[in-house]
């Protein structure tokens, strides 16, 4: 009997861990949630007004008062790095622009060409086939004439 007990417990530990596992991490989401939704419990003991500073902090640094206007928003960000790179990056892309105008004004160009060329070939077919026309126009001509040659000369 022992050995189906043994059995039992060899089936039954791997089963628990493959159950237990997911569960345990479940419910565990399940508390993280809960906590993270309930804002009235705050884990680190700090109050909402330390919000409130952050965020009266952020609105009343030079880079976002707009009191001072434009003007003191642009010169406060022409002196950080970021900005610099943000003009370097505006600098490269009106040069990208203008390199992508000057291709597409040499394409253009390319394209009234390249139409030109197809209305001359058109021109050019529409020639060819006529002159075939008149040539088996003549080759019939011909032939009717060496027709009526030999009818003269039979008669």
């Amino acid at each position: 009997m022992e050995s189906s007990t043994s059995k039992a417990d060899i089936i039954i530990k791997p089963v628990l861990l493959k159950a237990g596992i997911p569960l345990a991490l479940s419910v565990a989401g399940f508390i993280c949630a809960k906590i993270v939704a309930n804002p009235s419990v705050n884990p680190k003991g700090s109050s909402l007004e330390t919000d409130d500073q952050v965020c009266s902090l952020e609105t009343n640094s030079p880079k976002f008062r707009y009191e001072d206007g434009l003007h003191s928003f642009s010169s406060t960000c022409m002196h950080s790095t970021e900005c610099l790179e943000i003009q370097d990056n505006k600098r490269e892309l009106e040069e990208e622009i203008s390199r992508l105008r000057i291709r597409l004004d040499e394409l253009q160009k390319r394209e009234s060409e390249l139409e030109l060329q197809f209305i001359r070939y058109c021109d050019l077919k529409e020639q060819e086939s006529v002159l075939m026309e008149v040539s088996n126009m003549l080759l019939l001509l011909v032939a009717r004439v060496e027709f009526l040659e030999r009818e003269a000369v039979g008669v």
